[in-house]
């Protein structure tokens, strides 16, 4: 029955206890990368073993003959001027003529050679980045608020919490052949700016009792067969996060259906369980999940609101909790070519702002400006031929 489906097997894929931590960005994968690359190319491998293998590290297969289309995270969307100037030297030396900010608050690259997947990985590892997991049947991109650690309302940095979480599982053997891929989102406040509830996975951050942590909730998504998220549970201290990730992602190897792609993903089990089932699986669990050695978690900088409305988004320019003021400027269609990109970078790093921030909505967001400087850089922004609107 699938209820047992991987029963027996699932503590082998959680060796312990768990290493204090694990690095966005790994050379080591790139030796991985390669290695696999060449067992391919050399007939080694089938085709079918080659693209599971390309898809963990964000490799997809395009229409065009030969052609390549290479997925990088930015967890939570936060991509630094380093990362921004990476990621258009790869994309100028071994893509196309665009970078794609992606509706996930990552970026892809489009018409990379099979010779050239390798070389652009090491460009994008080399400068910090990750492609590791980006793509295939894993924990996908965190996504966060598009304001987030910069918005008045909220009460934590959700891009921050992204970033975390992002390398929580990053490469363990637990997530990388999941029934289906996973994605999940961070929200810092009550207004869920990060949209959780079209995720697997949702955290939204809250208070109870004079302590912070984050409701859950999980099971939503998009595709032919919407579904909003259902609550799991209504508190869990930041400390358990990894936990709630690890019970979820027993229960998607347990029960979801591997036969079917199309029918695998969280959303379904809640149809095939109903919610209270559901939510009583998630329980089962989380508790057993909850007392297997975490990694360290050093606690958060929480912080009182200062406003209880957002600023609205997305457009022109919004004032930061800290005083500084953020930037939105909408690339068309998320494209950026490698010039207007690091020319993007040096505008704002020259203006003293502090980095970047990628938007579901595929719109870049120029973070930390000071106050009397924010206009002229918005006036220069549109010298590029990009806009910011009013």
């Amino acid at each position: 029955m699938l209820e047992t489906v991987l029963d027996d097997s699932l503590d082998e894929l959680r060796p312990a206890p768990l290493t204090p931590s694990e690095p966005l960005s790994s050379m080591a994968d790139l030796d991985e990368f390669r290695a696999g690359l060449a067992a391919f190319k050399a007939g080694k491998w089938h085709a079918d073993r080659w693209t599971t293998f390309r898809l963990r590290f964000g490799i997809y297969a395009q229409r065009q003959e030969g052609m390549h289309m290479v997925r990088a995270k930015v967890p939570g969307g936060r991509f630094s001027f380093a990362w921004a100037r990476a990621a258009a030297a790869a994309n100028r030396q071994f893509g196309g003529p665009d970078v794609h900010i992606t509706t996930r608050q990552g970026l892809q690259f489009y018409y990379v050679t099979l010779d050239g997947t390798a070389d652009l990985l090491e460009a994008l590892y080399s400068g910090g980045m990750t492609t590791r997991e980006s793509s295939g049947n894993t924990f996908r991109g965190i996504t966060a608020c598009p304001l987030a650690g910069i918005c008045p309302a909220e009460h934590v940095d959700a891009g921050a919490v992204a970033q975390r979480l992002s390398t929580t599982w990053l490469r363990h053997p637990l997530v990388q052949h999941m029934p289906r891929k996973f994605k999940a989102a961070v929200s810092g406040c009550a207004h869920d700016c990060g949209a959780t509830s079209i995720d697997d996975l949702g955290f939204i951050a809250t208070v109870r009792d004079g302590k912070p942590g984050f409701r859950v909730v999980a099971g939503g998504g998009l595709g032919i067969k919407p579904r909003v998220a259902i609550e799991l549970i209504d508190f869990v201290a930041e400390e358990e996060m990894a936990a709630v990730q690890e019970a979820l992602a027993r229960i998607h190897h347990r029960y979801s259906n591997r036969k079917k792609k199309m029918a695998s993903r969280l959303k379904f089990l809640i149809d095939r369980f109903g919610e209270d089932r559901f939510v009583q699986l998630f329980e089962d669990e989380f508790a057993k999940a909850r007392k297997l050695p975490q990694r360290p978690w050093a606690p958060l900088p929480w912080r009182t609101p200062l406003a209880s409305e957002r600023p609205s988004l997305p457009g022109g320019l919004v004032e930061q909790h800290d005083g500084s003021v953020a930037v939105v400027v909408r690339p068309p269609l998320g494209l950026l070519s490698s010039e207007g990109l690091e020319k993007l970078a040096g505008l704002a790093e020259g203006a003293g702002a502090r980095e970047f921030r990628l938007t579901r909505e595929q719109n870049i967001i120029i973070v930390g400006a000071p106050s009397a400087k924010a206009e002229g850089l918005a006036g220069r922004v549109r010298g590029l031929g990009l806009e910011v609107t009013d």
